[in-house]
């Protein structure tokens, strides 16, 4: 399982973010996630911050459902998906949607947007 800073970095660098630092760790403490450019200069934590997350949600097309105790994210491009029998512990990419959980929304949200942007990309 990826750390927030693990999926933080690797959104940070699905939508064009630079490293602030010349070392190209997007860290000085190994902790948080700091980028320039793309009119964001500073910290970037979408797995907890609904205004870095909230407008690629919006701009992806991802949709949010609450099931137990966990938030499903989906991509834009998921004809159906049976709520009753979808497993929580097993997420997945497949071939026509992007479809990931975690009991902290912003962080579903976050890792949908990433396999996306990784779709778009290849």
């Amino acid at each position: 399982m990826l750390s927030d800073f693990e999926v933080n970095k690797t959104l940070a660098i699905a939508v064009g973010h630079k490293c602030y630092y010349d070392n190209r760790t997007y860290t000085n403490d190994g902790k948080n996630v700091v980028v320039k450019g793309n009119g964001v200069l500073g910290w970037f934590d979408p797995c907890n911050n609904w205004n870095e997350i909230g407008p690629l949600i919006h701009k992806l097309g991802i949709s949010l459902i609450k099931m137990e105790d966990e938030y499903i994210a989906v991509g834009p491009d998921w004809d159906y998906i049976d709520i009753r029998n979808y497993d929580i512990d097993s997420p997945c990419i497949g071939a026509d949607a992007a479809v990931t959980s975690d009991t902290n929304p912003l962080r579903a949200a976050s890792l949908c947007a990433i396999a996306i942007l990784e779709k778009q990309k290849s």
